[in-house]
């Protein structure tokens, strides 16, 4: 579990970065490999079919949805993990401007 939050810890700090600035190509990457661990780790099977196909489709919406369900149900543990990657990614705003 703990490598799965560090991963989502990451994503959510992708999201407040994006918010705050463009992200760059490399960045934009290591973001949506991210993105694709948490998936993986709600739907196991994420990623067998190949990109395009309707079954990957289906994985990509069981996978999100699972992964929405858990973060309502975790709301408040999530909401703190956003905050802290808000706070993050603004100071790292003021340290490169």
């Amino acid at each position: 579990m703990t490598e799965f939050l560090t991963v989502l810890a990451f994503t959510y700090l992708c999201n407040s970065t994006a918010e705050l600035r463009q992200v760059s190509f490399d960045e934009a990457r290591d973001c949506t490999l991210a993105y694709e661990q948490v998936k993986r780790h709600f739907h196991p099977a994420f990623g067998v079919s190949p990109v395009g196909t309707r079954h990957r489709q289906e994985q990509n919406i069981a996978a999100y949805l699972a992964f929405k369900q858990w973060e309502k149900e975790n709301a408040e543990f999530v909401a703190g993990m956003k905050a802290e990657a808000t706070r993050q990614a603004q100071d790292a705003m003021l340290s490169n401007g």
